[in-house]
């Protein structure tokens, strides 16, 4: 692709679209669009206390975010990642620190996974 090409309005305004959609679905733009909606009928801010459950590589900036944006109000909580995510995890996020990160297996499970869905279940459970 030559120069003058990458430099057209369309490429322009494709990338900056594309930028678009990657920051709006980044952790905090996520949490900030969804209070309230559909599956919080009030804001998270106005429960007593929060838990965190999750999975997949999101999972953690969101329970970073999530802590961030409401501290005090997390009590407890656990997600999983893939093996191996929490160390590159990107720096510029918050990390979780209430909220419990475990480890396990994708795209096959393995014991590791099964014991962090339990982990999850309880604290849905409760």
């Amino acid at each position: 692709m030559s120069n003058a090409s990458e430099s057209s309005p369309l490429v322009s305004d494709a990338r900056a679209i594309f930028e678009a959609a990657v920051r709006r679905v980044q952790a905090d733009q996520l949490l900030a669009a969804s209070e309230p909606d559909h599956w919080a009928p009030k804001a998270v801010s106005e429960y007593d206390s929060v838990k965190g459950v999750g999975m997949g590589k999101a999972a953690m900036a969101m329970a970073g975010v999530l802590e961030d944006q409401h501290a005090g109000l997390v009590g407890e909580g656990t997600v999983v990642v893939p093996d191996g995510y929490p160390e590159t995890y990107p720096e510029r996020l918050p990390p979780p620190e209430t909220i419990r990160v475990m480890e396990g297996g994708h795209p096959l499970p393995t014991e590791k996974s099964a014991r962090a869905a339990r982990r999850m279940l309880e604290h849905a459970q409760g």
